[in-house]
This record gives C-alpha cells, sequence and structure tokens, in this order.
C-alpha cells in the first residue's frame, strides 16, 4: 500500500529533474527558488509568508470587532505576489524560478532525492514520526534494513512531524489533488484532519457535547497550520478552508497575553515556537483567511520585549536606529529566545534567536527597506560561524535574504547550498 506510489514517484523524479534548473550561462548561480528550498517556512519568492494563492479580494471584518490583517497590513505581501509565488512552484516554472533564484543542476538533484527520502519514511496511516520506525530502505532495495542516522528521540509528536514533513513536498508543487507526491500528500494531509477532528473545539462549533483531547503542544499546532494553510492556498479546497479558519482561531485563542507563544497554553511566550505561529498565520492570511491585526500587533509587542538593552557608544548608525526605535532603549537589531534574558548582564542574543526575529518582523509589519532589519542582517552575514554549526540560523537568514533582494545573497547562498548538497546522505555515505 505504501511501496506502489513511492515506487512511481522514484521513476517520476528522474523527468522531475530534466525540467529543473542547471546553472546559469555563465556558469555561475544565480538565487535559489524560495518555494523549493525554503518550503518549511513557506517562503515563497518576494512575498514575505507562505505562497498561498490569497485571493485578490479584501479580508472581511471578523466578528467581534477590531481589523481583519491583510497582506499589506502586516508584512507588505500582497494577494497577487502570493498567488505569482504559487505558479512558480511547479511544471516548467519551477525550473526556470530554481535557475533565476540561485538553484543549481546539482541542488534541485539533491532535492529530488531528500523528497524520495521522506516518501519512504512515510507511515501506511499518513504519518511521520521523528523515530523513524517505519521506513523502508532509504535507496529503495526490499528487504535491506533501513540504514539512516540521527533518528529523533521524541515520541508521541506525530503531529509536528507530520506537518513539517508535508511542508517540502508542498514547496516542490505537491498537493493532495495533483503532483507525482500527490499520494503522499493525501495520506498526511488526512491524518492531520483525523487528528485534529478531535482535538479541536473549533472544528466542532454546533456540538455541545464535545470533549477536545487538546493537551498542548503548540509548536505542533502551529507547524499544521502552516501546512493546511498552504495546502489550501494552492488547491482552495472548501473542505481545508475548515480546518484552517479553525486553526487560526485556535491559534490566536492561546496567544499568551504577552503576546508570544511557547510549548503549552499559559506559558510566556519565546521566540522559536513564537516564529512558527507568526508564518503560520501569515500563511493563513495570504490563503484569503482572516486574521486578526491585533494578533500580529501583539506579536510585535512580543518581540520588542526579546531585545537588548540598547548599549551606548555603538557609533552614530546604530545611535540613529535606536532612537527611531518604538522603544529607544532597545536595540530592534537583535533578539534573545526568552524576554526573561533580555535584560541579563550575563546573556548575548545568539544568531539563530536574532534570525527568527528579524524574520518575524517581517511578517508582523515590518517594511523589507526597514533600516532596523537590514542593521540586523548585516550583523549576522558579519558571522564567520561554518554553515555546519548553524544550519538553524540559515534556516531563517535565507529568506530574509530572498525577500528583501539583499545583494548578499549570491554569495551567500552558493556557499550555503553546495555545504548542504555535499552533506547529503548518498547510498556511499552511509556504507562508509
Amino acid at each position: 500500500e505504501q511501496e506502489a506510489p513511492v515506487d512511481r514517484v522514484a521513476d517520476a523524479a528522474d523527468s522531475a529533474l530534466d525540467s529543473a534548473a542547471g546553472p546559469a550561462a555563465d556558469g555561475t548561480a544565480e538565487q535559489p527558488s524560495a518555494d523549493r528550498q525554503l518550503a518549511a517556512m513557506a517562503a515563497a519568492g518576494e512575498a514575505p509568508g507562505a505562497g498561498a494563492a490569497a485571493r485578490g479580494e479584501p479580508a472581511p471584518r471578523p466578528a467581534g470587532g477590531g481589523q481583519a490583517s491583510g497582506g499589506e497590513a502586516a508584512g507588505r505581501a500582497t494577494a497577487a505576489e502570493a498567488k505569482r509565488a504559487v505558479g512558480r512552484r511547479s511544471g516548467t516554472a519551477r525550473g526556470e524560478a530554481a535557475k533565476a533564484r540561485g538553484g543549481s543542476a546539482a541542488s534541485e538533484a539533491a532535492v529530488e532525492r531528500g523528497l524520495l527520502w521522506l516518501a519512504r519514511h512515510q507511515a501506511g496511516d499518513g504519518s511521520w514520526s521523528f523515530e523513524q520506525p517505519h521506513c523502508i530502505d532509504t535507496f529503495g532495495n526490499p528487504g535491506r534494513r533501513c540504514g539512516c542516522r540521527g533518528k529523533g528521540w521524541i515520541e508521541g509528536r506525530t503531529k509536528a512531524s507530520t506537518a513539517i514533513a508535508l511542508l517540502p513536498f508542498l514547496g516542490a508543487g505537491n498537493t493532495h489533488i495533483g503532483g507525482p507526491y500527490k499520494e503522499v500528500v493525501y495520506r498526511g494531509v488526512e491524518r492531520l484532519k483525523t487528528t485534529l477532528d478531535i482535538e479541536l473545539e473549533e472544528l466542532h462549533p454546533d456540538d455541545p457535547t464535545f470533549v477536545p483531547s487538546f493537551v498542548g503542544d503548540l509548536y505542533g499546532y502551529g507547524i499544521t497550520a502552516l501546512a493546511l494553510a498552504e495546502c489550501y492556498g494552492m488547491t482552495g479546497d472548501p473542505d481545508l478552508k475548515r480546518y484552517v479558519t479553525a486553526l487560526a482561531s485556535f491559534l490566536a485563542r492561546h496567544q499568551h497575553p504577552l503576546g508570544g507563544w511557547r510549548y503549552e497554553p499559559g506559558q510566556p511566550g519565546d521566540v522559536t515556537v513564537t516564529g512558527w505561529q507568526v508564518v503560520a498565520l501569515k500563511s493563513t492570511q495570504l490563503a484569503g483567511i482572516p486574521v486578526h491585526s491585533d494578533v500580529f500587533r501583539d506579536t510585535d509587542r512580543f518581540l520588542t520585549s526579546l531585545c537588548p538593552p540598547a548599549a551606548a557608544g555603538r557609533g552614530r548608525g546604530q545611535a540613529k536606529l535606536v532612537a527611531a526605535a518604538a522603544d529607544p532603549a532597545r536595540d530592534l537589531t537583535r533578539y534573545h529566545y526568552l524576554a526573561s534574558y533580555a535584560n541579563s548582564r550575563d546573556k548575548e542574543p545568539n544568531e539563530c534567536t536574532s534570525a527568527v526575529g528579524l524574520l518575524s518582523r517581517m511578517y508582523t509589519g515590518w517594511r523589507r527597506d526597514d533600516p532596523r532589519l537590514l542593521a540586523g542582517v548585516e550583523r549576522l552575514l558579519k558571522s564567520k560561524t561554518h554553515p555546519a554549526l548553524q544550519l538553524y540560523r540559515n534556516f531563517y537568514l535565507a529568506q530574509i535574504l530572498l525577500q528583501t533582494n539583499h545583494p548578499a545573497w549570491r554569495h551567500w547562498n552558493r556557499r550555503n547550498r553546495d555545504y548542504l548538497v555535499m552533506m547529503q546522505a548518498t547510498p556511499a555515505s552511509l556504507t562508509n
């Protein structure tokens, strides 16, 4: 039941590569497709947030007053940008987009191998597990023991693992309706829907007897919201709209009063969990489903609380940035993991949390040319840390560089892209 579609996909992978990007005419690599290599955060070309096929009409005002925030109000992405970005995910446009934005023949081939690896690790019920108990031989040899390395240890978080495994398939243009991996995506989406049916009271508004089984795991709900919002934006499936709308209400309801999210409801937020919720709600918004403007406004306030005090004497340029900030006592170019760290004399914001904070600012309202954003990016670009030690940071920084059309992108991408291709597991590397 599982191997047949995977085998068909393996045969289709070679033909898909025929339309993938090769090197540019001058032998150099341009900029990679955000839809392909950054699908997990849904960085669709120029459009901040997800590449959802947003509708052209303005978002309706939600019940209860307030304002439904649209693309122009938060993140400066428009519905038209999102729709164009989604169009670059499949067919010949996929290869053209990869070539235009930095993909190479080697990186596109690596993506195809990665998708096939994911397909071969899907369970029969449509889920994925961090522990990988369901994988068949990674390279398609029936009956051979899987040689996967680095298996995870988190038990019982299949919502998060399933959703995050779906994102690369969606970024490569596959949905539950079309694409060479449509059966893989269909099973994954159905699994998430089945889980949500027993966990979210927002899906049962007319059933007073319904008892939700929700026990926390806001990481998982945020990533699930992102995956389903992306899939809905790409297909317009009306059944998915119900789930995406319910998840948007759920995430808004569980936002902490201080503006963030963490692992469990009621916990003050941290920047990494908050980052997933922000991009999920942005993707939801671009898919045409309204998100209350207060959600982004409160998130922006939370992000400011993560910033360290502005140190005196950092130079005239830094002084101008501080003076222009909404909170002039904070350095808005750097971000801690927790707000409780922000006033510490012993802790400095790290590169990863700063990258998450800066990308989130793009989704909550900062423009792409905001001097605070650009100053934060310049600081990250000065890092001499090897790519192997900053994969999490690079996941976010790549999206910022793409979405700001940063001049450093071409060189930065070539270094990191080629390193990722080199480090991908192959039959030889597993044998040796």
